[in-house]
């Protein structure tokens, strides 16, 4: 899963392009947890959209029934995902590259977000402590 954001890396993020379309699986977007205003911005990428089903199972994300290619890593926390979830019309299932050191989606605290709670798509990271900069896909 690249590229891989760091903790408190600089990013540019796309505002507008939520306004005429829609995060896709893979997307990384910020978004803030049960839209709280006074919260700050949370980072995580999509593993699944509207009308998908998710499960967390054997360590493994499941999306629709299959693994999922877009997080292929070990999971050791299902939390909710540890039954199925089925994903309403506007409801995202968001997770952390760094599962291991992430509150995201699997969790009831934050949960599927939905539509507008995500703020933006991560398009662009700026460099930090010596790697590259690069565009985010």
């Amino acid at each position: 899963m690249e590229p891989e954001i760091e903790s408190e890396q600089k990013l540019l993020i796309d505002r507008f392009s939520y306004v005429l379309g829609k995060p896709k699986v893979g997307h990384i977007v910020i978004f803030l947890p049960n839209g709280n205003e006074n919260s700050y911005y949370y980072t995580k990428r999509v593993v699944a959209v509207p009308g998908d089903t998710v499960q967390i199972k054997d360590g493994r994300l499941y999306v629709n029934g299959e693994q999922s290619k877009v997080h292929s890593g070990y999971i050791a926390e299902a939390g909710i995902a540890d039954n199925e979830i089925v994903l309403e019309g506007n409801e995202y299932f968001l997770l952390g590259d760094k599962t291991s050191e992430s509150e995201d989606s699997r969790f009831s605290g934050i949960g599927p977000v939905p539509t507008e709670d995500i703020k933006g798509h991560v398009w662009f990271k700026l460099p930090q402590g010596g790697k590259k900069m690069g565009l985010v896909k």
